[in-house]
């Protein structure tokens, strides 16, 4: 039975073991992929999504996969179609201390609030990383959130804003020196003059995008501006200006590279220019891109270019071809607005349910509070109502002891002693209750340390001691009439069993003249008297 016994104890032992070896695991994981997330993005995305039963992973690591995640496919530039994800760290790391944590958890859930298009809810997580965002973390995310923000602006035609947000990022970025944030800053200022229909302003700031990513001197950065140079210039009808950009970009571009919003202008250029065979070639070219809006594009101008050519089976081949995407173009638009409600129906059910929690955490700690407050009344009242009977009591035996209660008691000293007891215990109830038995307690385990005590702390002591130990005095001084105040003092600091250095300290005597009161004193109350006073320990029971 026992060996069953050890046997069971030990396989819960290797389980356990194991649970701990698999999460140790999966957190090394985790932070192996972080370490990575800067400067290799699509490794890191590939160490998470090799970790295995992520749904069982709880607590932080749950909520940092989530950012992890996020951020790596963000960086990836893959749109997220849910939040569900990045959820969970956001409403983790809330109420968490770890700022940078909590910073980027609002942060990416607004990056896939963007991707949403559920642009109201981006900026509100951007504007909450704004005002959590620790000192440390500004220069990889300070300027990103500003130009997200603006992107976000753009979108809802709101370009004072927008453009408020590119000149902050601006900002930043120069401070930084980090010419590649800079170029995107410069560039989004450029891009709401465009819209705004201000294309000189525009120009401007292109132009100096396009000085900034010669300086970079990256191919991505130059083809992209030089890309929207040529739009610019198409936009101010200089179809030679716009040419020569849209050709440089498709040159400049690094291998790889998407071009097809590249051919699809350079053939609406070439149009413009009435290079009819240049300009079918890169619309043909065009055609091939798996985004519908390009492919419809390709064909509205190729029917153009057809029908001016008057080759009317080629017009209609393209009428027909352009009506189906233009078709499938609103097949998509609607079924993008019809999901984009119902995400953004489910996001507001859950912050309503999150609402409905808020009330009920609220209403729990006003409870707790109501219920913690009663009972500090409630014993508050008890204490109050204690040290009043213990008044009660005290003044009751001072009337007594006045009123000639007691003269008929024999007053020998077991008697005596008897008879005082009561009256001790209660005095020393209400002692501790009061500062000065603090004060006390800590001067006697300081004893033999170096502690002063003002004259005025000294007084307030034996003030104390001579108001709560009145009625013990009172019966010291009936019982032996030749005590002056002082000795009766020295009485109750005994009966509290304070130290000779303690005394000392509150009286203010010698210690010749302490030594000559407690001879004085062991004559006037007696030697038995006096060792049962002096043995006592009231003060630190």
């Amino acid at each position: 039975m026992k060996l069953h016994k050890y046997s069971i104890t030990g396989l819960f032992f290797f389980i356990f073991l194991f649970a701990c070896h698999r999460d140790s695991d999966k957190t090394s994981l985790l932070h192996r992929a972080d370490s990575l997330m800067q400067e290799f993005p699509d490794s890191a995305l590939a160490i998470l999504e090799s970790i295995p039963h992520v749904e069982k992973l709880s607590g932080s690591n749950r909520a940092d996969y989530a950012i992890f995640l996020t951020r790596a496919r963000t960086k990836m530039y893959i749109h997220e179609s849910s939040d569900s994800l990045i959820r969970y760290a956001v409403d983790y790391y809330k109420r968490s201390w770890n700022d940078e944590r909590k910073m980027q958890a609002y942060y990416y859930r607004g990056c896939v609030y963007r991707d949403m298009r559920c642009m109201d809810l981006a900026v509100k997580d951007f504007l909450q990383a704004l005002k959590v965002i620790p000192k440390e973390s500004e220069h990889l995310y300070l300027g990103a959130i500003y130009e997200n923000l603006a992107g976000c602006y753009e979108e809802q035609n709101l370009y004072e804003d927008a453009m408020r947000a590119h000149h902050k990022a601006h900002e930043i970025y120069i401070k930084q020196k980090k010419d590649d944030g800079l170029f995107y800053a410069v560039r989004g200022i450029g891009y709401v003059f465009m819209l705004q229909h201000q294309l000189d302003s525009a120009l401007v700031y292109y132009q100096e995008a396009l000085d900034i990513a010669e300086n970079i001197g990256e191919d991505y950065y130059k083809s992209l501006i030089l890309g929207e140079l040529g739009i610019l210039y198409s936009e101010e009808g200089e179809s030679q200006k716009a040419n020569q950009y849209i050709s440089a970009s498709i040159s400049s571009a690094p291998a790889g590279t998407s071009l097809f919003t590249e051919y699809l202008w350079k053939g609406r250029i070439l149009r413009n220019l009435h290079q009819i065979d240049s300009a079918r070639y890169y619309l043909n070219r065009s055609k091939s891109s798996p985004y519908i809006y390009n492919r419809g594009g390709s064909y509205g101008e190729l029917y153009k270019l057809e029908k001016e050519e008057k080759n009317y089976p080629a017009v209609i081949e393209a009428a027909d071809s352009f009506i189906y995407y233009l078709d499938s173009i609103y097949d998509t638009t609607k079924a993008v607005e019809t999901a984009h409600l119902v995400d953004k129906y489910e996001i507001e059910l859950y912050q309503q349910k999150l609402g409905g929690r808020y009330k009920i955490e609220v209403l729990l700690l006003l409870l707790f509070f109501i219920i913690g407050g009663t009972v500090y009344l409630l014993i508050d009242k008890s204490r109050k109502k204690k040290y009043l009977e213990l008044q009660s009591q005290l003044m009751k035996n001072r009337t007594d002891i006045l009123s000639g209660d007691i003269e008929g008691q024999d007053n020998s000293e077991s008697d005596f002693i008897k008879m005082l007891e009561p009256s001790l215990k209660l005095c020393l109830q209400l002692f501790r209750r009061t500062e000065v038995y603090e004060k006390l307690l800590f001067l006697e385990k300081k004893m033999g340390v170096d502690v002063s005590l003002s004259i005025q702390e000294g007084q307030i002591i034996c003030e104390s001691i001579y108001e709560t130990f009145g009625d013990i005095m009172l019966k010291l001084k009936i019982q032996h009439v030749d005590l002056t105040k002082e000795d009766l003092l020295h009485c109750a600091f005994f009966l509290l069993g304070c130290s000779k250095e303690t005394i000392l300290l509150c009286t203010r005597a010698s210690e010749g003249a302490f030594k000559s009161r407690k001879s004085r004193m062991k004559i006037k109350l007696g030697e038995d008297f006096f060792e049962w006073m002096t043995t006592r320990q009231y003060l630190v029971l």
